[in-house]
């Protein structure tokens, strides 16, 4: 009875709760897990045992209830307010609910600590040891190679996910761990500080090892803080020491970030061998860039809602805000990569007034330190203040509190450092105060309990249904995601992954059959873009089932979004916008599609539909496609990297059009191009040069190769040796080469499938673990190309990523063309489909 009676103590229940969310400090993966079936219940679980608690203990009256003090309780208030007034506005209210009560469980968690017996060097020891544990299994996990250190490559950098799912996370919470683990280590006496001692140097590899930049410049910064103070703080003879001991630190430090590929990346200055041969050069790394981008993207939402988006809505509309000069880049984007400016995207303007509030009530909170008693309590709140610094450096780099270890570290060593306050000065709630706050609890409860009860009951049916899907059992799987949608009507990954089901089957079923299913397809995207309607791959995807289905007028309204939110889509999908106003009779804008889709996606030009449906409009988008691949030619510098090859593109493609233009032979072409523009003139001269292809060319030569076998026979069994085919496949090519004797009836004579790409990364955008099963992107049926031109790799060119003249020229041919601008261009709205518009 004393034993149940002491397990059941205020502080023990909190130590369960506490014990629960150590869990997916451990967990591997464990960002994804938390969203997963069953891992779920074991965070919601501690936060329920929480609200249990902290209720019993608001209706004890005879016990006081402490408030946080040093302002800390006003800001919650703003808070709750931002949450309120943002929630109220959101696009998605019930998302933005969902999420407002979670922040609202880390609150009370908060609170509760305050209110428990736990000293504040009792809560900094915990979460040190479960700091240190995670280290220790995300050591384990780690698996170097040399690549790590050697290759500049961005997935082969040194990187260590383990185990909180990305290295930004892993990265951010030993960094926060790190100052209060060598605090205490410090504050230890005999062995003890060298068991500490061994946990903070653990944390440090970890640290190392995740190799997150944002991170190690947080840890940096600590450590030039750290010296800082000591050579501020020593004196007389001491101080040449320090200043040494400093020295030989930082250089060691160096040399620690600089054997980092992706640190190097970002030292502007190129070495050589000589003096006079360093050089400066601009910066050009991709996620640096993409911050800006991003930080781009917030003004843009702070400018359309200066209060905020909601709790968890950044995710939905992120597209309308997406800078039009990121390119290709940066689609969904499920958070902005920097806690500041995430946290204004989400509560606008009163959440950055409330980030700012909360630096200045630490700033406030460390200066009352300097009245302790205890020097180690003014050291230990030293060292978890620094913590905080630390991690606020890292922070700018990412956002992480939808994390719970790094959310319930941030909570622990919050209420450590109130707790030394509190030696200080504290308040209490009044008896009044506690019934309305455990009255309010209450309620609380109920509502989290309602909203987590149908959230679960649809995790579990979609990992059902995923199962199934697994096992093959197509048609209970299905019926398991329309449950799911119908219990979670926020979440839009069961329908996506019903429809995908759907349109998969479709693909081999009878007619009548195909019909059905792909209607059932469509009314689930549809439910899936009510809830996610700036998905740009789920509006193209029902885009296609109802074209597939001859919905011309519904297929158009999809298709106008999708080239709104995604100008240099490599999906076809202008391709497909041309198909359905080639369908509605407007062949002027049909060809403007067309010839976009040709100029954002040049392997089009080799489609076989240019010989059959497509063929009346043949010449007029060739001509149009030229015009738009001399426009952004005319705006390239000649030293442009693109210049040459963009060049190059022009004359292969005046040649592949049998345009009037005369074919000029540009000294940049590859050998494999002038080959090919004099092949049928002078076969003897392309054979010369074919040769010297083979031989000089630094590149990819099988085209060459491929090229030579058709024009000289005898070189054919050459060829066939070297190339890596079946014999008969071999057998094929021979046959063919030697029957297609006609250059032209060579490259059409043979076809194959345009394969669609795949989705990744929707787990970390919808907060889902099932999210990942989702990777349809659909394309129009029956899409071929020819397969010599592909094999000989004749339209290669390849814009970058970031490609402001073709960005710019796409917008504005776009918009004068379809009046479908981009919708930063557009007041952050869309342009939608009128019939009256179309002629």
């Amino acid at each position: 009875m004393e034993l149940f009676k002491r397990l059941t103590t205020y502080d023990s229940l909190l130590g369960v709760s506490l014990l629960g969310f150590a869990t997916f400090a451990w967990l591997p993966d464990s960002y994804f897990r938390m969203v997963s079936w069953p891992w779920v219940l074991v965070w919601q679980g501690a936060f329920l045992l929480v609200f249990g608690i902290c209720i019993g203990r608001l209706r004890r009256f005879q016990q006081p209830f402490y408030l946080l003090g040093f302002g800390f309780d006003w800001l919650i208030l703003g808070l709750f307010l931002c949450l309120i007034v943002s929630s109220v506005i959101a696009p998605f209210p019930l998302l933005a609910l969902q999420n407002s009560l979670l922040v609202s469980c880390y609150v009370i968690l908060i609170y509760g600590l305050c209110n428990s017996r736990f000293s504040a060097l009792q809560l900094c020891q915990g979460v040190v040891w479960v700091g240190a544990i995670a280290a220790i299994i995300s050591l384990a996990l780690w698996r170097p190679t040399p690549a790590m250190w050697l290759s500049s490559n961005f997935y082969d950098a040194i990187r260590n996910r383990f185990p909180l799912g990305h290295h930004n996370f892993t990265g951010g919470y030993f960094v926060l761990l790190l100052p209060t683990a060598v605090g205490i280590a410090w504050l230890q006496l005999g062995w003890k500080r060298w068991v500490y001692g061994l946990l903070a140097a653990v944390i440090t590899i970890a640290l190392y090892a995740s190799g997150s930049r944002g991170a190690w410049l947080g840890g940096v910064l600590l450590l030039l803080l750290t010296l800082t103070m000591g050579i501020v703080r020593s004196r007389g003879k001491a101080r040449l020491g320090v200043l040494l001991l400093a020295l030989l630190t930082i250089c060691l430090v160096m040399g620690v970030l600089m054997s980092n590929p992706r640190i190097r990346s970002l030292v502007p200055i190129d070495i050589g061998s000589a003096p006079q041969a360093t050089t400066l050069r601009p910066v050009t790394d991709g996620p640096t860039s993409d911050r800006f981008f991003m930080a781009q993207a917030a003004i843009n939402i702070l400018q359309d809602r200066p209060l905020g988006l909601g709790p968890g809505n950044l995710g939905r509309v992120y597209e309308r805000y997406r800078p039009l000069e990121v390119g290709t880049g940066l689609n969904q984007v499920q958070q902005l990569h920097n806690l500041p400016l995430q946290i204004a995207a989400e509560l606008g303007v009163g959440g950055l007034a409330l980030y700012g509030g909360a630096v200045i009530c630490l700033v406030r909170l460390h200066r009352q330190f300097k009245h302790l008693a205890s020097p180690q309590h003014r050291q230990l709140g030293l060292m978890a203040t620094l913590g905080f610094v630390g991690y606020g450096v890292s922070s700018l780099t990412d956002y992480q509190l939808e994390n719970i270890p790094i959310a319930v570290t941030l909570s622990v060593l919050l209420v450590s450092l109130l707790k030394l306050g509190q030696e200080l000065t504290f308040s209490t709630f009044s008896k009044s105060t506690g019934r309305v706050g455990s009255l309010l609890l209450l309620i609380m409860v109920v509502l989290i309990v309602q909203v987590w009860l149908r959230a679960d009951l649809a995790l579990w049916m979609t990992h059902q249904g995923v199962s199934l899907t697994g096992q093959g059992n197509l048609s209970q799987a299905n019926a398991k995601f329309y449950k799911a949608s119908t219990l979670a009507p926020w979440d839009p990954i069961p329908a996506a992954l019903g429809a995908q089901q759907l349109s998969s089957l479709a693909e081999t079923a009878s007619d009548e059959n195909q019909k059905i299913l792909r209607e059932e397809a469509i009314q689930l995207y549809q439910q899936t873009l009510r809830v996610a309607p700036n998905d740009i791959w789920f509006n193209q995807n029902l885009a296609v089932l109802a074209w597939q289905l001859g919905h011309v007028e519904q297929a158009h309204q999809a298709i106008t979004k999708v080239v709104q939110l995604s100008p240099r889509s490599k999906n076809h999908s202008y391709y497909l916008l041309g198909l359905t106003y080639q369908a509605m009779g407007n062949t002027e804008s049909a060809i403007a599609a067309l010839a976009l889709e040709c100029l954002i996606n040049p392997q089009v030009l080799t489609f076989q539909s240019w010989q059959q449906e497509l063929s009346p409009l043949r010449a007029a988008v060739f001509t149009r496609v030229l015009q738009h691949y001399q426009t952004v030619l005319s705006a390239l510098d000649p030293k442009h990297p693109l210049h040459s090859p963009l060049a190059a593109h022009i004359t292969t493609l005046n040649w592949w059009a049998n345009s009037t233009f005369q074919v000029q032979k540009s000294e940049d072409s590859r050998l494999f191009h002038q080959a090919l523009f004099t092949i049928e003139e002078n076969p003897e001269q392309a054979a010369i040069l074919l040769d010297r292809c083979i031989v000089e060319a630094t590149d990819d030569v099988s085209g060459c190769r491929l090229l030579k076998a058709w024009l000289q026979t005898s070189y054919l069994p050459d060829y066939l040796e070297a190339v890596a085919l079946n014999s008969l496949e071999k057998e094929k090519v021979r046959s063919h080469i030697l029957t297609e004797r006609t250059l032209k009836d060579w490259f059409w004579s043979t076809t194959q499938p345009v394969f669609s790409n795949q989705r990744i990364g929707l787990a970390l955008l919808y907060r889902s673990y099932y999210a990942k099963s989702v990777s349809s992107i659909l394309l129009p049926e029956n899409l071929r190309q020819f397969s010599i031109p592909v094999s000989l790799n004749l339209f290669s060119l390849s814009w970058p990523r970031e490609f402001p003249p073709l960005d710019h020229l796409v917008e504005s041919l776009r918009t004068e063309a379809f009046g479908l601008p981009h919708p930063t261009r557009n007041n952050f709205k869309f342009s939608h489909f009128q019939n009256s518009d179309v002629s």
